[in-house]
């Protein structure tokens, strides 16, 4: 699981978790278009094995797939997890108020389980479509209610977190 530099902070978090801090290997970059990263690999059939029967496959594919834990904190978790990979948050001032916009990236199946996902807990009911772009598509949730709401469940269970995401979304909650 290689991440660049910048969030190294994630790997050592999982490291610490697991327990395999040692695991964690830098590897500079071997061209100028390539950037430094950190990566940690984890050789446990077991675990492999158990992430497969989820339906979560060796690496990032477009076709993810949305997984249904029926475990309200999981559920979240797993969110979390996907927003650290494919989401990102806006906070920005226009005509002197308050604005944001939360995103998520991926493939439409993935994005309408999201987006059905939020409905079931009364969220993003003015979000109903997804946008398509070359390869991928999106989905914007605008709402500050609604992206406070999805903060604090996102953030309410399990320490692991990308920092610099987490730092960005919580600057919302003041």
């Amino acid at each position: 699981m290689p991440l660049a530099e910048k969030d190294k902070q994630l790997l050592f978090d999982i490291g610490e978790e697991m327990g395999v801090k040692d695991l964690i290997k830098f590897r500079k970059k071997n061209a100028s278009n390539e950037q430094n990263k950190y990566s940690l690999t984890i050789n446990s059939t077991k675990m492999c094995n158990d992430l497969i029967k989820l339906g979560i496959g060796p690496r990032k594919t477009g076709l993810e797939k949305w997984i249904e834990f029926n475990n309200h904190e999981f559920q979240w978790a797993y969110l979390r997890g996907f927003f650290d990979a494919d989401g990102h948050i806006r906070i920005y001032k226009r005509n002197g108020y308050q604005k944001a916009r939360l995103g998520f990236t991926g493939n439409p199946e993935m994005l309408l389980s999201i987006l059905n996902f939020f409905k079931s807990f009364g969220l993003a009911k003015n979000v109903n479509s997804i946008t398509h772009k070359q390869g991928c598509s999106d989905i914007y949730v605008s709402s500050i209610r609604d992206i406070k709401l999805v903060f604090n469940e996102l953030y309410k269970y399990g320490d692991v977190k990308l920092k610099r995401k987490y730092d960005k979304f919580s600057s919302l909650m003041i």
